[in-house]
């Protein structure tokens, strides 16, 4: 009888080691699963982070060399540089695509392909919603329809920017800044068209700013 308690025991312990082993196994094994998935999930957010780190790194760096070569005066390589930046603009951020566009609009301006630069900056202005470049870009647009003789829609232009930038967020003084030369440029346009009397109004409103503001122009802008 004694012997019989002690095997009873022994295949109770048995028992309860296998179950417990089936336990422990399954909870391992759930363990492991769950560090495999997370640790695929921390690799991936790794590769993303390093990827659009590259991506962002190289872009800059690309456009650095544009930069360089525009202000060196070699238009035809920063054309060739911008066409393969848009070949992967899909991959671009949304400000890199208008900065790119709106490179590509001052580059055609400079060669006389001013239709072309219109069409490169109304892209720009497309994916726009920053107050100061959407009000950039509307010059860039004006001044190249001045540059084909359309001073109508050139005016247009510049009274749009100057209506977005009157009733923009902006402070009173950065106002004044894109002002001046919206005012100065508006003002061309009306000498072109031979209207002395508005021109006039405009360079005088453009220099009453400029007596109390001094400051550069942005490359990004075009100011004749």
């Amino acid at each position: 009888n004694n012997n019989s308690f002690i095997l009873k025991r022994f295949n109770v312990y048995i028992l309860l080691y296998y179950l417990w082993s089936k336990i422990l196994t399954q909870i391992l094994m759930k363990i492991f699963i769950f560090l495999k998935i997370l640790f695929t999930i921390s690799l991936q957010a790794l590769f993303y982070i390093s990827y659009s780190q590259y991506n962002t790194n190289n872009f800059n760096s690309q456009f650095e060399n544009i930069k360089s070569s525009y202000i060196s005066g070699d238009f035809n390589l920063v054309i060739s540089l911008l066409n393969n930046i848009k070949k992967d603009e899909n991959k671009l951020k949304t400000n890199q695509q208008i900065a790119v566009d709106n490179m590509s609009g001052l580059i055609y301006s400079k060669l006389g392909f001013y239709n072309k630069a219109i069409e490169n900056y109304k892209s720009a202005l497309n994916k726009n919603s920053d107050i100061i470049n959407e009000v950039k870009i509307l010059n860039n647009i004006a001044v190249a329809y001045k540059n084909i003789f359309k001073y109508k829609k050139s005016i247009d232009y510049y009274i749009y920017a100057i209506q977005a930038i009157t009733n923009s967020h902006l402070s009173q003084e950065e106002k004044l800044i894109q002002l001046e030369y919206l005012y100065y440029n508006l003002g061309i346009v009306y000498f072109n068209r031979k209207d002395y009397l508005k021109s006039t109004d405009y360079y005088r409103k453009s220099l009453r700013i400029k007596k109390e503001y001094y400051y550069g122009f942005n490359i990004g802008i075009q100011n004749d």
